[in-house]
């Protein structure tokens, strides 16, 4: 099995029960949902929209600015979208006088974003979450048939597709025997020469499905080709 990192995170100095996160992977804003309760605390930088204090200002207008605020965290939710943690509560305090504490405020916090979250204690399975390497599965699915194949790597929740890849067939059934049986070979080294760049990680597990039998004559291909390839890495779909 392959092996990643957590998110990255460090203890903030002189507090015990502050911890800067920083959010690296699709699966970090799993976890981080995971860790956060109802009443922790979060620091972060935010934006929102502060009305125009004067005779000349439109009562519908604002301006948007950048403000730090500590939010006691009420809702957590991924809503529509799941790259994207949003975190509602009540402002206790901001760097802006402005922002008065008690607002409602929403923070969304996505890959790349760096918060400090404040719990009363960190537990033990907080922590675990948090600085245990995480056993991560990845797929490699090959769905083919005597025309074209698709490839595509699940790693996580994060789903990486390559461009399919043609026989050149033009589906005709008079074509000889031979001629089908090198454009095969063909076919088939285009698509061992695109799964090599996945082949050398650890722990990745192949899923080849479709219909015919194209599938099982592509895996004898590999057997000739005598790679470092054994049968129990893959998985036909009349199989797993």
């Amino acid at each position: 099995m392959g092996y990643k990192e957590k998110m990255k995170f460090t203890k903030v100095k002189d507090s015990e029960n502050k911890i800067v996160l920083t959010l690296e992977e699709p699966d970090d804003l799993f976890s981080l949902r995971r860790i956060i309760d109802i009443g922790d605390k979060i620091i972060a930088d935010t934006t929102r929209v502060v009305k125009q204090d004067n005779e000349y200002a439109r009562p519908d207008r604002g301006e948007r600015i950048k403000i730090r605020i500590i939010l006691r965290i009420e809702k957590i939710s991924f809503d529509d979208a799941i790259d994207r943690l949003k975190i509602s509560g009540v402002i206790i305090t901001s760097n802006n006088e402005n922002i008065p504490k008690g607002l409602h405020h929403s923070i969304n916090v996505k890959i790349n974003d760096t918060i400090i979250l404040e719990k009363s204690k960190w537990n033990e399975n907080y922590m675990k979450i948090l600085s245990k390497s995480a056993l991560e599965f990845k797929y490699l699915f090959i769905s083919m048939d005597s025309q074209e194949t698709a490839i595509a790597k699940l790693t996580g929740t994060n789903l990486k597709l390559t461009p399919n890849i043609y026989s050149g067939k033009s589906g005709k059934r008079y074509v000889t025997d031979q001629r089908n049986e090198s454009s095969s070979k063909i076919y088939f080294e285009n698509i061992r020469t695109a799964l090599e760049i996945y082949l050398e990680e650890q722990g990745i597990k192949i899923v080849i499905f479709g219909p015919g039998e194209t599938k099982r004559r592509f895996l004898n291909f590999l057997r000739e080709k005598k790679r470092s390839l054994s049968r129990q890495r893959f998985c036909n779909s009349g199989w797993y």
